[in-house]
């Protein structure tokens, strides 16, 4: 994916840019920060989902999604997963994120996409953390709490060890979503000015 991000400014003919994602949007963005350090001018990374490892709670939950779909079919696997436990606990702890899941098969694709919901959780940015201690560029992480999926604590951990990294603690989109927003393009406006001297765009 981080090749493909780099397909895509060269077809835009974008020598440098500002790179950053959300959960697996982050890890492409560090991937490619690491593996293409001369295209990125600055690092966006919200609230990550990985760090130098696949997150084995958030393998198995979306293997378990890949299972049901592959097993009952999109609509009764949805009615199933709700019935599990699985479901019930991230629902109980962060009803957005609960919510997020159950979309994964509204998508009229999943079928065709089970393998990417087994894949992709196991596989990670990097495998070695010591490469963020030697990274160079701008960092930006933000992070909130009660989310299972995208780990406070990952953010943290981010922020620690890529040089000189500007750590953030979001509110909880499940708290409030307004104030969420409010928070993120506060952040990000500022992390762009401080360092770029531009401010955000109001479509983030």
């Amino acid at each position: 994916m981080a090749d493909d991000l780099i397909a895509l400014t060269d077809h835009l003919q974008i020598e440098r840019a500002v790179m950053g994602g959300t959960s697996m949007g982050a890890g492409v963005a560090l991937n490619c920060a690491l593996r293409y350090s001369q295209r990125v001018l600055g690092l966006i990374l919200l609230r990550p989902a990985w760090l130098d490892c696949p997150n084995e709670m958030n393998a198995k939950l979306f293997g378990l999604i890949a299972d049901m779909i592959r097993k009952h079919g999109p609509e009764a696997g949805l009615e199933t997963f709700k019935r599990s436990d699985a479901y019930q606990s991230i629902a109980q702890e962060c009803p957005d994120a609960a919510l997020s899941l159950l979309g994964l098969f509204a998508d009229q694709s999943t079928r065709e996409n089970i393998a990417r919901l087994q894949r992709i959780p196991q596989d990670a940015p990097n495998r070695d953390r010591t490469e963020w201690r030697r990274m160079g560029v701008p960092t930006l992480v933000m992070t909130t709490r009660g989310d299972p999926i995208h780990p406070f604590e990952y953010g943290q951990v981010l922020a620690k060890e890529i040089p000189g990294a500007r750590f953030e603690e979001l509110t909880a989109k499940s708290v409030d979503l307004a104030q969420y927003t409010s928070d993120l393009r506060r952040c990000l406006g500022e992390f762009l000015q401080n360092k770029f001297g531009r401010s955000e765009s109001t479509g983030f």
